[in-house]
């Protein structure tokens, strides 16, 4: 795992959590800032409980002015009750290994459905926030981004995706960390390590999980260094330990 550390179960705690604000980040998908704050180190995530679905959902964390947020795509009952509810929320948290990024200069590549995460990354490790998105961001929420960290680029649709990608090899970045869907995150260290073998990608892998602690095996991927679970060896892992460098 190179730069990571194991989690220990016994700093993890479950919180209720009540919602102060909500972002549009674009149709379908949500920015969820919680009253309360959270312990946890960038990279980590939490089992999110709902009263739709009996098994709890992951996301990935981050912090908006010092409280705890949670970007949110919704694709079902599950994720369209933290977006609309008023009720409190339970969390499990916090899950997964901490990422420890080489000293270097680096750059953030995120979904919108992780900005959040992105935001938490690009600020700890004063890198660049790159946002690649499907469809176009809503401009007052890109803008509270920007006014807060600077350092943000945002790129709609695969041309523009697959152009970023090949900008960011002719930079002196030494890392790129990438979360999103894993045919992103695929496409995205195959196309980098191909332009150049001097940046470690890295991915945060966002697999089905049943609990988040190790115990279901439902987070099972394979590596080859053999089957690895994404909640407890992860959630982030290097690229060639996933894929096959082209």
């Amino acid at each position: 795992m190179g730069n990571f550390l194991k989690f220990e179960l016994g700093k993890i705690k479950r919180y209720t959590l009540s919602k102060t604000c909500l972002f549009e980040i674009n149709a379908d998908t949500f920015f969820v800032v919680f009253n309360e704050a959270v312990d946890f180190e960038p990279g980590q995530f939490a089992m999110v409980g709902t009263e739709t679905t009996l098994t709890r959902k992951p996301y990935t964390l981050g912090l908006w002015d010092g409280k705890l947020a949670i970007s949110v795509k919704v694709v079902g009952e599950g994720s369209r009750y933290i977006v609309e509810t008023g009720n409190s929320i339970e969390i499990l948290a916090p899950l997964g290994n901490p990422f420890r990024p080489p000293q270097n200069k680096g750059a953030v590549l995120v979904a919108p459905s992780c900005i959040a995460e992105g935001i938490h990354l690009a600020k700890t490790f004063e890198s660049d926030l790159y946002i690649c998105s499907k469809t176009p961001l809503k401009a007052e929420f890109l803008a509270e981004i920007v006014g807060k960290l600077g350092r943000t680029k945002c790129v709609v649709g695969d041309e523009a995706f697959i152009k970023l990608l090949d900008e960011i090899t002719e930079q002196s970045y030494s890392w790129i960390f990438v979360s999103g869907s894993k045919m992103m995150e695929e496409i995205a260290y195959k196309r980098v390590r191909a332009r150049s073998r001097e940046i470690e990608v890295y991915v945060s892998l966002n697999e089905y999980m049943g609990c988040g602690i190790g115990a279901c095996k439902s987070c099972a991927v394979e590596t080859f260094e053999g089957i690895k679970h994404v909640c407890t060896d992860g959630p982030v892992f290097r690229g060639d330990e996933v894929w096959k460098e082209q």
